[in-house]
């Protein structure tokens, strides 16, 4: 398993969040999670590595953006620690894993021949796909579809509502989805704090059931 903090969740957006339920490995509520990220965002700390924000499928480039500013306000407080890579007219996960270590490689160039610079990345919905594939030796993606000139190197990666286990895609539509999920403060203050270098506010658990 990839290290990092893996986030489940399938609620579609414009969908209500159910504050009913409880998760004895994620017990943080909402009005404790907002006054983290309220004394985090006034005590700024310098990150080990900058992070990278890779969107979800099809989803409109403010989305990424809007995540990039959530972790910057309340991680180092500098907006150049963090690059937001959104796609949303491209669908192949290998083309977009190439395009993602190319922008990598621009922001923040690497001596190595072989490897980016080291960052953490923070993957929304198949964003973490994305990380994944790009993260893999060079030569090893499928069909010879080799798309980079370098792999990803990763400090650490945090998905949040990957399907690591696969997922069907249907018709739908082309655009948005299931981000609404970053917009959960306790999600947020949860992996503000990792990559804060802080202790989390949760810990390992089954995989959900439902």
């Amino acid at each position: 398993m990839l290290a990092g903090a893996f986030y489940v969740a399938t609620h579609q957006l414009g969908c209500s969040v159910n504050r009913a339920v409880e998760n004895p490995a994620f017990p943080l509520t909402f009005a404790d999670a907002k006054a983290d990220l309220d004394r985090m965002r006034d005590d700024p700390k310098p990150l080990d590595r900058p992070g990278v924000v890779l969107a979800g499928y099809r989803a409109w480039p403010m989305l990424a953006q809007g995540v990039r500013y959530k972790l910057f306000s309340v991680t180092s407080g500098e907006p150049k620690d963090f690059l937001p890579i959104s796609y949303t007219f491209q669908g192949d996960i290998e083309k977009i894993a190439g395009m993602a270590t190319r922008r990598i490689e621009e922001r923040w160039p690497s001596d190595s021949p072989d490897e980016t610079f080291e960052v953490d990345i923070v993957g929304i919905s198949m964003g973490g796909l994305v990380a994944r594939t790009a993260s893999l030796p060079l030569g090893d993606l499928s069909d010879g579809n080799e798309t980079r000139t370098k792999r990803q190197k990763l400090g650490t990666l945090y998905t949040i509502g990957s399907p690591h286990r696969g997922a069907i895609r249907t018709g739908g539509t082309k655009i948005m989805g299931h981000f609404s999920i970053t917009t959960d403060d306790r999600i947020m203050a949860d992996l503000a704090r990792r990559l804060r270098g802080e202790e989390p506010h949760g810990s390992p658990s089954p995989a959900p059931e439902n």
